[in-house]
């Protein structure tokens, strides 16, 4: 995995604009890693809860928060390289 001070020169604003691109790089993929790691723990609270409805309710909840937090960062990402592109 590549620092997020790679290709970055700080004296032009193209390399202010590649450390921002790094960052929101490595922030995606944070973001995806702890969504997938929580649509495993729902998972596993959903084949541990036995039928339990109050832990069914938990184990979906935690699914469904997770898929949101994920999409939500897929919309940031999509709505802020709109805004880029419309910049440039």
């Amino acid at each position: 995995m590549q620092s997020i001070f790679s290709g970055v020169d700080t004296s032009n604003f193209s390399g202010v604009e590649k450390f921002i691109s790094n960052l929101t790089n490595l922030a995606f993929f944070a973001v995806g890693i702890v969504s997938v790691v929580f649509v495993i723990v729902g998972g596993l609270k959903l084949i541990t809860s036995a039928g339990n409805p109050e832990g069914l309710k938990k184990a979906k909840t935690t699914i469904t928060y997770a898929i949101a937090g994920l999409v939500l960062a897929i919309s940031a990402s999509a709505i802020g390289n709109f805004i880029i592109g419309s910049v440039k």
